[in-house]
């Protein structure tokens, strides 16, 4: 996976993804391949060679239930807190072109 040309240019949050990959206790394979990158990639990320794109972005705080304040400032718990009813999840995402498409799981509501 190449970066995408939309990314994050903020040095911190690089820097708060590889607090999150040691508090969940996983080494860079296991968490890259939670964000759909090899461990080289990932890798590029920890070491601030690749800014993080969006869609790792949007992994991060839909699947895996990161407190984007957190991510982004600092503030608040670094998970957030599970809700009643699961929101959606990222289950694949794919560039075209100048895009990238996020494939969601919505969950329809119980009637």
């Amino acid at each position: 996976m190449k970066p995408e040309k939309e990314s994050v240019d903020y040095p911190e949050v690089n820097n708060r993804i590889k607090q999150l990959r040691r508090a969940l206790n996983l080494n860079q394979k296991e968490f890259g391949e939670l964000l759909d990158m090899d461990q080289a990639n990932y890798s590029r990320i920890e070491t601030k060679v690749y800014n993080v794109n969006w869609g790792v972005v949007t992994k991060l705080v839909y699947s895996l239930n990161v407190n984007p304040m957190w991510l982004f400032f600092a503030e608040g718990e670094m998970i957030r807190r599970a809700q009643k009813e699961a929101g959606p999840s990222i289950i694949g995402s794919s560039q075209v072109g100048d895009y990238m498409v996020i494939n969601l799981k919505v969950p329809v509501p119980a009637k």
